[in-house]
């Protein structure tokens, strides 16, 4: 028995819209503001709240990169204390050193930090919490900061029982080939 090339393109065509069909990506962004510390201190360390980010993940919704960026310095002052940066208490930046542009710039300096997929559970509540946490003298000083969150739709279940289904045909395909050959 042959079975119609138009049967074998459907089946295919099934199975393909299935694996993607319902995924769908979506891009969610915060920024804060400039911030200037209350600094200079004497003892150090000392935590600093620059401010939340808050950001609504849609239900269904997985994320699937996130970075957060921005500059020591800020159009005040071009530099800042020796200070990390913390998002939910992970270090996403660090002036650690008096010889670091950071420190010395006479211009903003940016810096850029890539979430691990290890870090993506701290998005679950729609809020991250940057500080910035002083090491060393002077005032903290912070340009605009951002955070960028890349999501994709989780697949619903009957999306894997369509493909299953296209997967299915394509099997009885292959299988009366293999009879009729």
């Amino acid at each position: 028995m042959h079975v119609p090339t138009c049967f074998t393109r459907l089946a295919v065509g099934a199975a393909l819209c299935a694996a993607v069909g319902t995924s769908q990506a979506a891009y969610y962004s915060a920024t804060l503001p400039e911030f200037s510390g209350a600094g200079p201190y004497n003892a150090y360390p000392v935590a600093e709240s620059v401010g939340t980010f808050t950001f609504s993940i849609g239900g269904g919704e997985v994320v699937t990169a996130a970075t957060i960026s921005g500059t020591f310095g800020n159009t005040a002052f071009p530099n800042t204390a020796l200070s990390d940066m913390q998002a939910d208490g992970i270090t996403v930046a660090s002036c650690a050193s008096t010889a670091d542009a950071c420190w010395t710039a006479q211009t903003p300096t940016p810096w850029t930090y890539n979430f691990l997929a290890a870090d993506f559970g701290i998005f679950a509540d729609g809020q991250v919490d940057f500080v910035a946490l002083q090491t060393g003298n002077y005032t903290n000083r912070v340009g605009a900061s951002k955070l960028e969150i890349w999501t994709q739709a989780v697949p619903e279940p009957e999306t894997y029982a369509l493909m299953l289904a296209g997967l299915g045909a394509l099997g009885m395909v292959a299988r009366r080939r293999k009879q009729q050959g």
